[in-house]
């Protein structure tokens, strides 16, 4: 491996773990098994790519920002305590690792940009189309 290779994978590992470390119920004790755990994670999300690219990089950012959310200490609790494995955790999509806040507030997104490309009058029954209304004279 490259020292360059080698430094971004590290720098990958320090993230995870820093994220897990997060955790309230995390003590100096468990330092080591969450250090492992960032290891697997990262080997995992490495094995995907098979390179540093961007795709890896995005992969590590976006584990990262999720087990840090506020919101979704649930997340952070499943990986800690091995719920989720580290393969588990590297193949979940950003959806996936989403609260349940966040995939709510995605999912209300979703139905106004539905809504705003349909369009309203699509979405009322037995509505004319406005052609159909200037055609009749109003």
């Amino acid at each position: 491996m490259s020292s360059s290779l080698d430094e971004t994978r590290e720098k990958g590992v320090h993230m995870i773990f820093e994220a897990l470390k997060e955790d309230p119920a995390a003590n100096e004790k468990q330092e080591t098994q969450l250090l492992q755990k960032a290891v697997k994670i990262e080997s995992e999300i490495f094995s995907e790519e098979n390179e540093i690219n961007h795709e890896y990089k995005s992969k590590i950012r976006s584990k990262v920002l999720n087990l840090k959310d506020p919101n979704n200490p649930d997340l952070r609790k499943s990986v800690i305590l091995g719920d989720l494995s580290a393969k588990e955790f590297s193949e979940l999509s950003g959806e996936d690792l989403a609260s349940d806040e966040r995939k709510k507030e995605n999912e209300e997104m979703r139905k106004e940009g539905l809504k705003n490309t349909i369009g309203i009058d699509a979405m009322i029954p037995n509505s004319q189309p406005k052609m159909d209304l200037i055609d009749d004279g109003i």
